[in-house]
């Protein structure tokens, strides 16, 4: 207990003391509800971490998520700075990670930057959009510890958004990677049945970045409604992020990722094709 509360204490006392005559009992209930009332405000304060040691132990915290990649634990955050805290105080400081988003978020950003460059460039160097095992090995840290990172009580809630924040802050790195999140195996699949189920095929292509015009893709679904076709878009220089959705979305349209040997006289291939350029071919 501090010198200051011990001071404010023996005040009560001494005046409680005073008012203890006979005929007082109302001077004594109050009295003692003042002293509930300080010993309530006493334990509080002395319970409580101060907002300096606080910003102390957020600083502490993201120093060593910073150098490790990781989320430390408690106390290993305490022991990096010597600090001697008592159970009840470090029950209320609380997620150390939420003081550090209070004190000083822009260490948050940092690394969660970090984490999205490592995600960007792993996912460049594997071709496809990285696993997360991918991303801890390149990051120099467990899986499991990058795990936590990337959870709803870590910096980013899951890989899907890691993967979009990556795309959003280093585009450049996804020009050339075909997202196999999107482009599985089971829309590999429905192209092919596609295309053996239909007499004729519409190739055409499409920009990464820029709007199908909608009309026009309408007009192109009505003919193979009509014709008993299916429509193929070939990316233009086979950049295939940031497609428009509607491509993706429409059942009668398909994306071609990799080459197609349709029969024995047809090959669909991913060859570099102009921007516009619009082909139909009957099998």
């Amino acid at each position: 207990m501090s010198a200051k509360y011990r001071f404010h204490l023996r005040l009560v006392l001494l005046l409680c003391l005073i008012m203890l005559v006979p005929g007082l009992s109302k001077a004594k209930a109050g009295c003692g509800k003042d002293l509930e009332k300080l010993a309530s405000q006493t334990d509080q304060t002395e319970e409580s971490l101060s907002e300096a040691d606080q910003k102390k132990v957020a600083r502490a915290f993201a120093d060593l998520m910073w150098n490790e990649n990781r989320l430390p634990t408690l106390e290993e955050v305490l022991e990096s700075k010597g600090f001697e805290l008592s159970k009840t105080k470090i029950k209320s400081l609380g997620s150390p990670l939420k003081l550090v988003e209070e004190y000083y978020p822009a260490e948050i950003e940092k690394l969660t930057r970090r984490l999205a460059r490592t995600f960007a460039q792993a996912s460049k160097a594997v071709g496809r959009p990285a696993t997360l095992e991918e991303v801890a090995e390149k990051l120099g840290t467990s899986i499991e510890e990058l795990d936590a990172l990337i959870s709803e009580a870590g910096l980013i809630a899951n890989r899907d958004e890691l993967k979009a924040l990556a795309q959003e802050l280093f585009p450049k790195l996804f020009e050339k990677i075909l997202d196999t999140d999107v482009f599985n195996d089971e829309r590999m699949r429905r192209l092919v049945e596609a295309v053996r189920t239909h007499k004729r095929i519409v190739v055409t292509t499409a920009v990464s970045g820029t709007e199908v015009v909608g009309p026009f893709l309408k007009s192109l679904e009505l003919y193979a409604k009509e014709k008993d076709a299916t429509v193929i878009v070939i990316p233009a220089n086979m950049v295939t992020n940031k497609l428009d959705p509607s491509l993706l979305e429409s059942p009668d349209v398909h994306v071609l990722t990799n080459s197609m040997l349709v029969n024995d006289g047809l090959l669909l291939d991913t060859i570099k094709v102009m921007a516009k350029q619009l082909i139909l071919l009957q099998v």
